[in-house]
């Protein structure tokens, strides 16, 4: 009998030692997709090139004729501000169903664009109300 609650013991003392090495998640990581138009190729390959393979940037044409590129990436919440005036809207789905319903609602003269993600987002990218960025510039 004493042998059997020796044993327990060492097993939760050991199991007890596995889990303090855990480290505890105490302020969850968050993320969000932001673009950054080009107007070159070359600004688009740089910006993948400085991602060093990162598979939560993407580099992307469009039919847009000042931004013929845009480079789209994932970051950490909260750490990069997206200017207001930035010509492109991106809007990110948890499914497709409802990326491609928005989709279907944005104004073709907005060069809409779908896209699916390394981590299973779905993105919607289009550019931004022309009525909009001219309000916005005239601040």
């Amino acid at each position: 009998m004493q042998t059997k609650a020796a044993f327990l013991l060492l097993l939760l003392a050991v199991t007890a030692a596995a889990g303090a090495d855990t480290v505890c998640p105490c302020v969850p990581t968050s993320y969000e997709w932001i673009v950054t138009p080009c107007e070159t190729w070359e600004c688009a390959a740089s910006q993948l090139v400085l991602a060093g393979g990162d598979p939560f940037v993407i580099s992307a044409p469009t039919n847009a004729t000042k931004y013929p590129w845009i480079v789209v990436r994932r970051v950490v919440a909260g750490a990069v501000v997206v200017p207001s005036d930035s010509p492109f809207q991106l809007e990110k789905f948890d499914r497709v169903d409802a990326a491609s319903t928005r989709y279907g609602t944005v104004d073709s003269s907005q060069l809409p664009m779908m896209m699916t993600t390394a981590d299973g987002s779905s993105l919607v990218i289009y550019l931004r109300n022309m009525q909009t960025q001219a309000r916005a510039g005239g601040r």
